[in-house]
């Protein structure tokens, strides 16, 4: 797990979950692949992935 020191200590990234979800294009059905395709470099790979699997979310509490 990642460490990162702080000002007057570290903090560490705890996995609580994460694994597979819908596809997006099932999460927002009305959505195109160029509007994914085009937000790629950002969106991949925690939010889509270009071969359609479903991405690997990992919610933060």
């Amino acid at each position: 797990m990642p460490t990162h020191s702080i000002a007057f200590g570290e903090v560490t990234r705890v996995v609580e979950w994460s694994g597979p979800v819908r596809t997006a294009r099932f999460i927002i059905p009305d959505s195109d692949e160029e509007t994914w395709r085009r937000n790629q470099e950002w969106l991949a790979p925690d939010f889509w992935t270009a071969n359609g699997c479903p991405p690997f979310p990992t919610p933060r509490t």
